[in-house]
């Protein structure tokens, strides 16, 4: 009865609440969460936004939904609230242009507690937003076990696309060794760690204590191959398992778990852990990443929704792109990028293919490319350098 009580009474003041556009230029109106909204975005100087409250499944406060506008463009961001450590912040978990928000249909509670699922607390029960459907408590339960963590692999489909052409050119890029292929356990929650112990790995090469009494590449000649899994970056993805607090009020790790396990492991060993955003106005920067990777700093990818590039069928003046996409959140780190450019007979571009070469993490996988045209939502990007 006490959750009802609580219910009844936010339905009331939730409807009070006016929506209030800040003014991004004036840095006294800000509070936290709009600065972490604006600092994600990227483009304090040019966006204006409104935003109203998200409450997660007690009916408290644990959220906010921001619509902004953006010159002649639109759209809406969500950020919720995490708690890690004790500590409480803010993370953006999804940004969308051109949309309007599932929330926009709701008279109840707005309820987020997990990706890409919105949800209306209204007359006693939970609803859909997206289908309309009433949800059991069963499925509350999952999306709140779920959270906001990045766990793992999920549920697949093979998608393919043809594109005719008269012409093409690609354009290869990889950082120099590669990666380390450490990989998790298939279906399993520890994406972040494994991601996390493959920027260890590749950092150990310049920062010799980073895996303390191991090294983790051989040089062949003037060639440099990284060792496989072994006990030792087994240990450091343990390790990172703690540090992140994964499985800790969610399934996976949070954004925010992954940087703050990554600086305590940094800092464990003598150095420091810097990373810095790449995406501009919520969206995959393309040339930021090539400008990472080219200066030799890998890039942490937060993933919802994914496509692994299975294979290009070749034939003259035809590609079949195959790929298996996966319906669950994940993180990979990238190393190198594929770009394929597409032209007619007339010598004008029809399309623009862009791969990114990565360490999945999953065994059946290894060193592969994710195919993120259209079929891969980049939730958070960030060039990382320990040193």
């Amino acid at each position: 009865m006490k959750k009802i009580i609580g219910a009844i009474l936010l339905i009331g003041i939730s409807a009070t609440i006016p929506f209030v556009t800040y003014n991004a230029a004036k840095a006294e109106t800000l509070d936290s969460a709009d600065r972490v909204f604006l600092e994600f975005m990227g483009i304090e100087n040019k966006i204006s936004y409104e935003r109203y409250p998200l409450y997660n499944e007690c009916f408290e406060s644990s959220g906010w939904q921001y619509n902004f506008k953006l010159e002649n463009t639109y759209g809406f961001a969500l950020i919720a609230e995490i708690c890690e450590n004790d500590l409480q912040s803010f993370e953006v978990e999804e940004v969308y242009y051109e949309k309007t928000s599932p929330f926009a249909l709701c008279k109840g509670i707005p309820i987020y507690i997990t990706f890409n699922q919105y949800i209306e607390y209204k007359d006693g029960c939970y609803f859909d937003l997206s289908s309309g459907a009433e949800l059991n408590q069963a499925t509350i339960d999952k999306a709140v076990e779920k959270g906001f963590g990045y766990s793992g692999s999920g549920n697949t489909t093979e998608i393919r696309e043809t594109l005719n052409y008269s012409s093409k050119t690609e354009n290869l890029y990889t950082m120099k060794g590669n990666l380390p292929n450490y990989s998790g356990v298939e279906g399993g929650t520890n994406c972040a760690n494994v991601a996390g112990g493959v920027l260890v790995g590749f950092y150990d090469r310049f920062c010799e204590n980073l895996i303390p009494n191991f090294q983790s590449y051989r040089v062949l000649g003037t060639t440099i191959v990284y060792k496989s899994s072994t006990d030792e970056s087994t240990k450091v993805i343990a390790d990172l398992n703690d540090l992140m607090e994964t499985d800790n009020n969610q399934l996976g790790t949070t954004f925010t778990g992954f940087e703050s396990g990554m600086v305590k492991y940094s800092q464990l060993h003598g150095y420091t852990y810097k990373s810095e955003n790449i995406l501009t106005g919520g969206n995959f920067d393309f040339n930021k990443y090539k400008n990472s990777v080219e200066n030799n700093k890998p890039v942490a990818l937060f993933l919802n929704n994914y496509a692994f590039l299975d294979g290009i069928q070749e034939s003259e003046g035809q590609d079949i792109i195959k790929s298996t996409h996966t319906t669950l959140s994940h993180v990979v780190i990238a190393c190198g990028y594929k770009q394929n450019n597409y032209y007619n007979s007339n010598g004008q571009k029809i399309a623009e293919k862009i791969y990114l070469k990565v360490c999945s993490g999953i065994t059946s996988r290894g060193i592969c490319y994710l195919n993120i045209n259209s079929v891969s939502k980049v939730d958070k990007a960030v060039s990382v350098i320990i040193s």
